[in-house]
């Protein structure tokens, strides 16, 4: 039997009562404490900022990106 199956019990289907999942609590939990601690997280995130060393990576690629848009820019009158 595989997780989510219903299964009929003897007169079940007189009363039309099927049984349900069988859950692991500790799974339950674990998954429950992941979600809460991952929303946790992200709140930091966003009230603290991202660190310093990130911040100046996207500084410098963003830069990069600049003098190469820049170098490959065609001005009128110039020809190839």
């Amino acid at each position: 039997m595989r997780n989510g199956d219903t299964v009929e019990t003897a007169g079940s289907k007189q009363r039309g009562e099927l049984m349900t999942e069988i859950v692991n609590l500790r799974t339950v939990r674990k998954r429950a404490k992941r979600r809460l601690d991952e929303q946790q997280a992200e709140a930091q995130r966003l009230a603290h900022g991202s660190p310093k060393h990130v911040r100046s990576l996207e500084i410098i690629r963003r830069e990069q990106e600049s003098r190469t848009l820049d170098g490959h820019k065609i001005t009128p009158g110039e020809h190839q």
